[in-house]
């Protein structure tokens, strides 16, 4: 690797550590593909080597590509995650200000399967009293000097961070996920809580930092609509490596905001970000998942 200012490439590794910064540099190391002399399985054989002309600005560029990417995502997910436990707040507040306590609320399996108390909405709820009991919110504390007892929902929601709102969804009822389901045009009701996990896999990254352009997803993928259902999402349907990769939440994260905030201009702000996106040696957005021309797809205009 070329490193043409010493003093500013010791100053970059004592900010952020040598360990982050080699996974943005490991994309710049020499590859070859090689088969197994037994199975004849080909493999990918990574180098310690950098390819030629590497440099170390090259390296941070592309860390500091990844972090305004990671806080563009963000903002995605907050605008996803407030609007969605709202949604769910107007739906189960409508019948009881404590509906999100009780468990007959919810589906049989999310509630009393293996058993009431080591059930998934058990283990939500204990959570739940957590942060009440520990939260410094001055609406808590106004709460607790007013009143006793449990919060009710539509206050309760400002106390859910994403996984717990994610978790209580995917435990609705049929009927409940699919009034919900059908605001965003998805007919099959397994579709929105297959999203919320995977953005809430995404949201923990960003959150905690971590790399995220050409981050592998695989362990949380979306379920997506059939061809013809929501056809903006046509083009992902048979594209198993872009479901994998950064771009499909991304995808996602556009599409909920067409409801939840029609008005806003994070796909321009994407658009221009990832213009931007510093193309060297091999490393490209492809590798994110971001198919040829997708600023151009119907989903993103």
């Amino acid at each position: 690797m070329i490193v043409d200012d010493l003093e500013s490439a010791a100053g970059w590794l004592k900010r952020i550590g040598y360990y982050r910064f080699s996974r943005y540099a490991y994309p710049f190391r020499k590859s070859h593909v090689q088969s197994d002399p037994v199975t004849g399985i080909r493999k990918v054989i990574i180098s310690e080597d950098f390819q030629a002309g590497t440099t170390f600005q090259q390296v941070v560029n592309l860390y500091l590509f990844d972090k305004n990417l990671r806080a563009l995502y963000l903002d995605a997910i907050e605008v996803i995650e407030v609007g969605l436990r709202v949604e769910i707040a107007l739906l189960l507040g409508a019948r009881n200000p404590f509906a999100h306590l009780d468990p007959n609320q919810f589906d049989a399996k999310f509630s009393f399967v293996p058993s009431p108390v080591d059930s998934r909405y058990a283990k939500w709820s204990w959570k739940l009293a957590d942060k009440f009991r520990d939260s410094n919110e001055d609406f808590v504390k106004h709460f607790k000097a007013k009143y006793q007892g449990d919060l009710p929902i539509w206050m309760s929601i400002e106390l859910w961070d994403f996984g717990m709102m994610s978790m209580l969804l995917d435990g609705m009822k049929t009927v409940d996920k699919a009034r919900i389901s059908a605001q965003f045009g998805l007919i099959r009701t397994n579709i929105l809580p297959s999203w919320t996990r995977n953005l809430n896999v995404v949201r923990n990254i960003c959150a905690h930092h971590g790399r995220l352009w050409n981050r592998s997803l695989v362990t949380v993928l979306p379920k997506l609509p059939q061809p013809g259902e929501v056809t903006v999402f046509d083009h992902l349907v048979a594209d198993r490596g872009a479901q994998a990769r950064a771009y499909t939440p991304a995808a996602l994260l556009q599409y909920l905001q067409r409801v939840i905030y029609p008005v806003n201009d994070w796909s321009e702000r994407l658009k221009t970000l990832m213009a931007t996106f510093p193309r060297s040696g091999g490393v490209n957005a492809a590798q994110a998942g971001f198919p040829k021309n997708w600023e151009h797809l119907p989903l993103w205009q």
